[in-house]
């Protein structure tokens, strides 16, 4: 954060007889205590393991290759019930 925060500083710093301006090492820290109740940092949960299955790469095309067969074979939405993430059969 403070290295994002000296190079907003040094791109609009437009004195070329000076070194731009640096912020301090604990700037971020006054930041953070600056800001109103509403905004403070709140630690990150960790993320469920299922919801990062569920973010697979290969699950996802898995289920997008199933969804083709409904395209290949014109199936309509009558022909189809029991849906769900898994899967779905044909009636």
């Amino acid at each position: 954060m403070r290295d994002c925060a000296n190079s907003i500083l040094k791109r609009n710093y437009t004195d070329l007889k000076l070194p731009p301006p640096e912020v301090s090492k604990i700037w971020a820290y006054r930041f953070f205590q600056r800001l109103p109740a509403e905004y403070k940092r709140t630690k990150q949960k960790l993320i469920d393991p299922k919801r990062i299955e569920s973010e697979d790469v290969a699950a996802i095309q898995d289920w997008y290759d199933r969804l083709e067969i409904i395209y290949r074979y014109n199936l309509q939405a009558l022909d189809i019930y029991n849906s769900d993430e898994v899967g779905f059969m044909e009636g």
